[in-house]
């Protein structure tokens, strides 16, 4: 018996750790985006978060003072949702709001795949778009090719700012995967110091199936 014991143990050593928290998002019928959560405070959710609506509005608020406009805050909160909505998902700890939204935009039907360069400078242009928003400064980022399984072509931009006298980390992933585009902007307010190791972790496991 303790030899049928240990047999047991030594081959669940052996054995990969299955991982509960792994979730796949349904782009199409055909292709998925598949991604690991490493801890339960990560929430992935296919609708807007609330307290996400909540804070793109009041950014928006900003940016629209800065400009010379008003809007009231029914209008800014219903814009904020329509502006969001856009992505496919989001995964967020609803504790800090460090938040990865997952964006996927097909190809038109003329539309030809795009070259590296031209994903180098989508990337760069999502951080030179950081800069529309109101308060932001000190904003400095740098764009590099990474791997991303299942993509021909990835971009990243890691960008550190200010924001109203907030310190703001700011990850940007842009790809191509046949059909698609996909933009996993990454933001991390910096209120729990392990949020970004735990994104860094997630965007290691990143894969896009096609089946």
């Amino acid at each position: 018996m303790k030899s049928y014991l240990l047999l047991i143990l030594v081959l669940a050593l052996q054995l990969p750790p299955l991982s509960a928290l792994a979730q796949s998002i349904k782009i199409d019928e055909t292709f998925f985006f598949e991604i690991e959560l490493p801890e339960e405070k990560w929430i992935l959710s296919q609708k807007v978060p609330e307290s996400l609506v909540i804070e793109t509005a009041d950014h928006l608020g900003h940016t629209l003072a800065a400009q010379g406009k008003s809007i009231d805050e029914d209008q800014l909160l219903q814009k904020a949702a329509v502006n969001l909505s856009a992505n496919e998902a989001f995964i967020y700890n609803p504790h800090t709001l460090a938040t990865l939204s997952i964006d996927f935009s097909a190809l038109g039907n003329e539309e030809e795949p795009p070259s590296q360069k031209a994903v180098r400078l989508s990337a760069e242009f999502a951080g030179e778009g950081l800069k529309v928003e109101g308060g932001i400064a000190e904003l400095e980022f740098e764009a590099v090719n990474i791997n991303i399984e299942g993509a021909d072509i990835a971009y990243r931009i890691d960008a550190n700012y200010s924001h109203h006298g907030d310190p703001i980390k700011f990850v940007g992933v842009v790809g191509f995967a046949p059909p698609y585009w996909f933009y996993l902007y990454y933001k991390d307010r910096i209120k729990d110091a392990s949020d970004f190791s735990s994104f860094e972790s997630m965007l290691d496991t990143v894969e896009l199936k096609r089946n």
